[in-house]
């Protein structure tokens, strides 16, 4: 059970690493285009990642808490992340002051990063999967 928990957990992980590194080096091809891009080029990006960042910051706490198949875990990452953004938006804030005071205080980052950020971005899942597990029982 630990084992195929944790293989999944780490395929879907290099799975949005790959997609990650497809997106950034789509970023430095927009941003080194010597023509003039139409405006849909860089707006779709941004669209696209936009949606990336809502799956990065749902998908783990989904795959903790639910089970279900990968696309279950990135239709419902979707669904929630804009159904509920200003948990999403808080979410994001918790990773933004993590980020930030990691790189203000480097001593911080082995031994505080990590888990600040997954214990304040859980702690918003699990308020999150309260009220849904409440609806559906």
């Amino acid at each position: 059970m630990y084992r195929e928990e944790f293989f999944r957990a780490n395929l879907m992980g290099w799975f949005l690493t790959v997609i990650g590194v497809g997106l950034y080096l789509n970023y430095v091809t927009i941003l080194n285009s010597s023509e003039e891009l139409l405006f849909v080029i860089p707006f779709s990006f941004y669209f696209i990642l936009f949606f990336y960042m809502i799956v990065v910051i749902w998908i783990f706490p989904l795959l903790a808490h639910y089970q279900t198949n990968w696309f279950g875990y990135i239709r419902n990452a979707v669904i929630i992340g804009l159904t509920k953004i200003h948990y999403t938006m808080a979410s994001g804030l918790v990773i933004f002051l993590v980020v930030y005071f990691s790189l203000d205080y480097p001593g911080i980052i082995p031994f505080f990063s990590i888990g600040l950020t997954a214990i304040g971005c859980m702690w918003i899942a699990m308020q999150i999967f309260g009220q849904l597990d409440q609806r559906t029982s």
